[in-house]
């Protein structure tokens, strides 16, 4: 491909692989304030994605034989880089294996997914034998239920009170693609019929060892964790359904068609309760309520840019717009020949305690969670360049070090670009706002206050100053800062971009 979506899948490759050793995240208290449309001004579906099916009517009894009309030229997500079997640990029969000799679902599936774009692409043997190993595992360790199986992990999940085995609709939904890529190499009906059963799979509840788990009435939910309480992670989610999405697209397969519709439509449903004004959130767990870091807020985007591809949707398109708003820096720039240019291009500041260590250039490092940070004891200006005149700033987010930094006052001006003075805009008395979200995130020790503020006053400009009202029993500290303003034309490059590099992904 000529997008390089290399890079990041190599970062989720890895965090999947060892998501076994993440022990005792934080567990960040967050406002959950909606801001976008209720599910009852939500229009429906378009053309063939218009039926929502009850899943629990189903007839697990019933033959629904998978026949393949059309092969798969491309395996969504992934690159052709099999580069990383050399960075993994392997078993004796070449499938990727975990550090204690168990094994991971998601990482074989992720893999064999590469190996077969690689073979696509290029016809390479070592790459058409990665496949090989990672599917004959996929077909060995199905675990079959007669009507329908699953692919276990045997992992615990302290952090999601899981303990071994269980199942995930992310880990059933790659491996569906798996098996589909084994069956183009190998004609082996044994795959056609395990991803029957997979599929039915999807139709099982957690309290019966699946992952569907009910939202509202008749809103069927697919677990990538098959938590005792919902946990409700939303990437993994988009992930099992891409497998199965496959599989129609492959197979013409209603039942495939009838599972995606009735995750998407609940995604849809509750596409709200993902945005924290300020981010999204990763999942809704009731004991984690855990915003994502940036890397899987941009898989949000990219995601709901595919789902707002497949179902022509306009919400997917407009969660994606407000998500991209909310992003902090760089859109991807870690990866080759595909980025957006930084929201902010220099921030310069009157005064710093420690220009050195706590600078300004520390406030667009995107490491909003942790880290380093900017902070002063005296009145102090910073000076935002954006490197060109940007319309419709509505909001901003200051990530705050401490409590007392998050009270300070602070008034916002911006550059008037015919006078090329500065224009008072708005007053900021943080103790008397109430319209406002806040939130608050732990990581390791770091603690971070965010509070994000509507910008009321329509601006159009390339700087803002912010002029913050300190002394020496007040100082300011932040990690992070931006600002939200509407970034259409930068969603339709993406989207044009996307479209064309990374979402066409059936030929």
């Amino acid at each position: 491909m000529d997008f390089r979506y290399k890079n990041l899948r190599l970062i989720i490759f890895i965090c999947l692989s060892f998501l076994s050793c993440k022990k005792n995240e934080a567990e960040p208290e967050l406002d959950n304030t909606a801001i976008i449309p209720s599910k009852d001004s939500i229009p429906e579906l378009n053309n063939k994605f218009t039926q929502v099916t009850n899943l629990e009517k189903l007839d697990l009894e019933a033959d629904y034989k998978i026949e393949i009309k059309k092969e798969q030229t491309k395996f969504f997500f992934e690159s052709d880089n099999i580069e990383m079997i050399k960075k993994v640990q392997l078993d004796e029969n070449g499938v990727v294996s975990q550090p204690d000799g168990s094994y991971f679902p998601t990482a074989i599936a992720q893999m064999g997914m590469r190996a077969i774009n690689k073979y696509h692409n290029t016809g390479s043997e070592e790459a058409k034998q990665i496949l090989l190993n990672q599917a004959k595992w996929a077909k060995d360790n199905f675990e079959d239920h007669g009507n329908y199986g699953f692919w276990v992990f045997t992992q615990p999940q302290p952090a999601y009170h899981i303990n071994k085995p269980w199942t995930s609709a992310m880990g059933q939904g790659e491996m569906l693609s798996l098996c589909l890529a084994g069956y183009e190499i190998t004609k082996d009906k044994v795959y056609l019929e395990i991803i029957e059963k997979g599929l039915k799979g999807f139709l099982i509840p957690i309290e019966k060892g699946g992952f569907l788990r009910n939202w509202d009435t008749d809103e069927a939910w697919f677990e990538e964790y098959a938590t005792p309480r919902p946990s409700r992670v939303l990437n993994g989610a988009v992930f099992g359904l891409a497998g199965v999405y496959q599989v129609y697209e492959a197979s013409g397969s209603q039942l495939a068609l009838q599972i995606f519709n009735a995750g998407v439509r609940t995604i849809k449903n509750h596409l709200h309760s993902y945005d924290a004004g300020y981010t999204s959130r990763y999942n809704l767990a009731d004991w984690k309520n855990e915003v994502v870091k940036e890397y899987y807020h941009e898989i949000h985007i990219l995601q709901l840019l595919w789902l707002y591809k497949i179902t022509q949707d306009p919400i997917f398109k407009n969660y994606a717009k407000i998500f991209l708003e909310n992003d902090k820096g760089d859109f991807f720039p870690k990866m080759n020949g595909y980025r957006l240019k930084s929201k902010i291009d220099t921030i310069i500041s009157s005064n710093c305690i420690d220009c050195e260590q706590h600078g300004p250039n520390n406030l667009t490092d995107e490491l909003w969670a942790y880290g380093n940070f900017w902070s002063s004891y005296q009145n102090s200006e910073l000076i935002i360049d954006f490197g060109d005149v940007k319309e419709e700033f509505y909001a901003i987010s200051l990530f705050h070090v401490n409590k007392v930094s998050s009270e300070i006052d602070f008034d916002l001006y911006a550059l008037n670009e015919n006078t090329e003075k500065w224009d008072l805009k708005q007053r900021f008395l943080t103790k008397e706002i109430k319209d406002r979200v806040a939130g608050y995130n732990i990581t390791s020790n770091y603690e971070t206050f965010i509070e994000h503020y509507k910008i009321f006053e329509s601006i159009k400009t390339s700087k803002i100053k912010l002029v913050f009202h300190t002394d020496s029993a007040h100082v300011i500290a932040l990690r992070e800062i931006n600002f939200l303003y509407d970034r259409e034309k930068d969603i339709e490059y993406i989207l044009e971009t996307v479209d064309k590099k990374l979402l066409s992904i059936y030929e």
